[in-house]
């Protein structure tokens, strides 16, 4: 044959949808007349069906460049969403004029210390690109998490976004103080506080 197409060549054709369908079509249609033409006599039932082929394969073609036409402007792959929010004047964890992801910070708290968290939440919540959740932590999360004080847990990435939330909360605290602990964990953009009595 003049040319000869690998099967995974044919198969790329059809990132281009009904067009690359089209295209595979043709060229098969070709290698099928090639190889009955070099018969030394090429049967005629062959034939008809290779015509047949070929019509279907032309309005198969005229289907694909009518749709083509008609909406050039169709995308072929969708385009991955992402939540961002534009960053806030003061923003704890962006700089001004950026887009970024958004952050969850979650707020645990022992029965005695849920008013602090309530505040902690207000102080937090005044940054719109941080998405806050407040939970009761019971004995036996407490003991399973091993929190002794007041801390914020985060990931060596996220060491200057947890400084800057402590820095926020010393005045909540009234002294009571909230430490900083680094953690291996695998929950980007997720910072943790434990308030405890």
């Amino acid at each position: 044959m003049l040319l000869q197409f690998q099967i995974a060549e044919l198969a790329s054709f059809l990132k281009y949808g009904i067009t690359g369908l089209s295209a595979i079509a043709f060229i098969l249609s070709y290698f099928l007349l090639y190889r009955e033409g070099n018969r030394a006599r090429p049967r005629a039932e062959y034939l008809s069906s290779i015509r047949m082929f070929m019509w279907l394969t032309l309005i198969l073609g005229v289907v694909s460049a009518y749709v083509a036409l008609k909406n050039p402007s169709l995308p072929t792959t969708p385009e991955p969403r992402q939540t961002t929010k534009k960053s806030v004047p003061g923003s704890l964890f962006a700089p001004k004029n950026k887009k970024i992801d958004l952050w969850t910070v979650e707020i645990f708290y022992d029965k005695k210390m849920r008013d602090k968290a309530l505040e902690v939440q207000e102080v937090v919540e005044l940054d719109e690109t941080v998405e806050v959740k407040i939970t009761l932590l019971d004995k036996q999360k407490r003991q399973e998490l091993q929190v002794e004080r007041n801390q914020i847990r985060h990931e060596a990435t996220e060491k200057k976004m947890a400084t800057g939330l402590k820095d926020d909360l010393k005045a909540v605290l009234n002294g009571n103080g909230i430490g900083l602990k680094l953690i291996r964990s695998s929950s980007p953009k997720y910072i943790s506080v434990f308030l405890v009595n």
